[in-house]
């Protein structure tokens, strides 16, 4: 990984931690983040909405399959 993937890398990150104001928190004295409990419900919201919706979607645009095959 190059300096400049790193670079944007971090840029990213701290943009997501900013905008995310009240679903996670710095843990004092570390470089690390802790989710609240709003940003878990959040995160299983996405979660079940992509595994329910976008994913199957996603496997039918990607393999379709013919209606009318019966060989």
């Amino acid at each position: 990984m190059t300096i400049a993937q790193v670079w944007i890398q971090d840029q990213i990150i701290a943009a997501f931690f900013k905008r995310a104001k009240g679903l996670v928190e710095n843990i004092p004295r570390s470089c690390r983040y802790r989710l609240l409990q709003d940003g878990y419900r959040i995160g299983v919201v996405f979660l079940k909405l992509f595994e329910k919706i976008y994913a199957p979607l996603a496997a039918g645009l990607q393999d379709p399959f013919s209606v009318c095959s019966f060989g």
